[in-house]
């Protein structure tokens, strides 16, 4: 067990938004969120902020952690104060397992991303529980369907949802692992609560961690954010990073300018694309659906190849000042480029990620593909294109 302050926090949350892949919430918002917290609970200096975070080796057998995470477009998170939506949902998600005489005794991550790392961690320190260092699925994913927690074979329901205003919704999934009806319903309410929504559930044992899900994210988020934030110049990054924290494996793909974007908010998700262009002409497009799903470059011939596709994680860095960018933070609510000099990056994700056959992956991730129009694209692993 180990123990983060304020500042510690703030490492994480850049370390987070690069494992985030473009979503996962921006950096900012996660700051903003602490910074909330701070208010709300008179805490002034970081120093005086404390969560204990749990290796799950440590775990109680018989204990549960559940997930809690905000739902929803992720330029809707600048605009909220996320207590009301992630208390409540927990809470609720509390009263379900006290019925079925279970308990919640831990917090955990359900996916990697600048603000929704910390939403789960917001929650142990309201709560006074420990926080565990692991998460649901090692990088930020657009649906439940998509989870490493869904694909490994655990469940998603019970769920309980939350909006700020107090409304709060069991949802009981016959088929506890259905998680693509726990999407669609999770979804339609997520639109019903104004594209925002609080979500908990996924509650999971200590083997249910250890022998499923990447272990070890809390640590490795604070070691990148690290690096990050005390960085003075963007040239040579991401092998900085590859050399820094154990267990990375990280390349930068190229670093240009922004020049063009699209973002439309649709079905609660935000869905677009960011194309940065190199000195010489080349140029690099992601593809997204909240978070990186397809990383594609354009020659100075013209000729257009896939170089990645998730899971494996599309990032990028700010050239001019190495903070770490989600999508949100690069294209505005209107489509217009707020940050201008960016490099791609790649990262390898965990491995527990390739445990399943690859078709059967290809069909998860087809159905993602498809609503960016893209239904014909084959998965790309890290290293096999580049």
């Amino acid at each position: 067990m180990f123990s983060l302050d304020g500042n510690g926090i703030r490492n994480m949350i850049y370390g987070a938004t690069i494992f985030g892949g473009g979503g996962g919430g921006a950096c900012e918002s996660g700051e903003m969120a602490l910074d909330q917290f701070k208010e709300d609970h008179g805490i002034v200096d970081d120093a005086d902020v404390m969560v204990q975070v749990m290796e799950p080796e440590e775990m109680d057998d018989a204990g549960y952690a559940a997930c809690t995470a905000a739902m929803g477009a992720p330029t809707k998170f600048k605009e909220v104060r996320i207590a009301p939506y992630i208390n409540g949902s927990f809470e609720h998600l509390c009263k379900m397992a006290d019925a079925k005489r279970k308990s919640i005794d831990y917090s955990i991550a359900v996916e990697i991303g600048g603000f929704n790392t910390l939403v789960p961690l917001l929650v142990a320190m309201e709560k006074g529980i420990p926080f565990i260092d692991a998460d649901g699925t090692g990088r930020a994913v657009p649906a439940l369907d998509t989870l490493l927690l869904h694909i490994n074979g655990l469940q998603t329901s019970p769920l309980a949802m939350s909006d700020n205003q107090g409304n709060r919704i069991s949802i009981e999934l016959e088929n506890a692992r259905d998680a693509v009806m726990g999407e669609t319903v999770g979804r339609n309410l997520c639109v019903a609560f104004n594209q925002m929504g609080g979500l908990s559930g996924w509650m999971v044992r200590k083997n249910e961690i250890i022998g499923n899900l990447p272990v070890g994210s809390v640590k490795k988020c604070c070691d990148v954010g690290r690096v990050l934030r005390s960085a003075t110049s963007s040239a040579g990054i991401f092998e900085t990073l590859a050399g820094a924290v154990q267990g990375l494996e990280c390349r930068e793909i190229g670093r240009g300018t922004v020049t063009a974007v699209s973002n439309e908010q649709a079905s609660g998700f935000d869905k677009g694309f960011v194309e940065i262009t190199g000195a010489d002409g080349t140029k690099w497009t992601t593809h997204f659906l909240n978070e990186n799903l397809i990383l594609e470059e354009t020659g100075t011939d013209g000729s257009v190849r896939t170089l990645m596709t998730a899971p494996d994680i599309t990032c990028y860095i700010n050239t001019d000042t190495c903070a770490p960018l989600s999508n949100a933070d690069i294209v505005g609510k209107n489509g217009e480029i707020l940050v201008r000099n960016v490099a791609v990056g790649a990262v390898k994700v965990d491995e527990k990620w390739w445990r399943n056959d690859i078709s059967y992956l290809q069909k998860i991730w087809t159905r993602y593909f498809k609503i960016l129009g893209k239904p014909d694209q084959a998965i790309v692993k890290y290293g096999d294109a580049m």
